[in-house]
């Protein structure tokens, strides 16, 4: 069928997900650490509060629910890059890190500016299969 018959698009509270059931599940989550809420314009901060600490908790929350082969996310490389603890924790929720299959270096806004001296980071695709269950 056409492929409007076969994707769902999906916006919600990430704090609220239900089973995420799909072959692939394509997501850009919520990144900004917490410590950069407070220099978020304040009519963004909606958009970036359930991050949490490092700013993987949307994607942890992703993999806690999805039930798919693979979910496909974006990263910033402001982020931590301990992505071996997050692939750890991953792999609780049947999920292998697979790495990075595009990236491309993007301005990041103002508040990222507390992380780095300069705004401009990459921004990777990543990809995560499913390990086992």
């Amino acid at each position: 069928g056409a492929l409007v018959d076969r994707v769902d698009v999906v916006e919600g509270d990430w704090t609220e997900l239900g089973a995420l059931g799909a072959d692939l599940v394509v997501v850009n989550p919520p990144q900004r650490p917490a410590r950069l809420i407070a220099a978020t314009p304040s009519g963004e901060r909606h958009l970036h509060d359930t991050a949490g600490r490092d700013g993987t908790d949307a994607l942890r929350i992703v993999l806690g629910h999805a039930d798919s082969r693979a979910v496909l996310s974006t990263m910033s490389s402001l982020l931590s890059d301990d992505l071996a603890a997050l692939a750890a924790a991953a792999g609780m929720w049947r999920f292998a890190y697979d790495g990075a299959i595009a990236g491309a270096q993007i301005e990041h806004s103002a508040p990222w500016s507390r992380l780095a001296s300069g705004r401009v980071a990459w921004v990777y695709a990543q990809r995560w299969s499913r390990a086992h269950g």
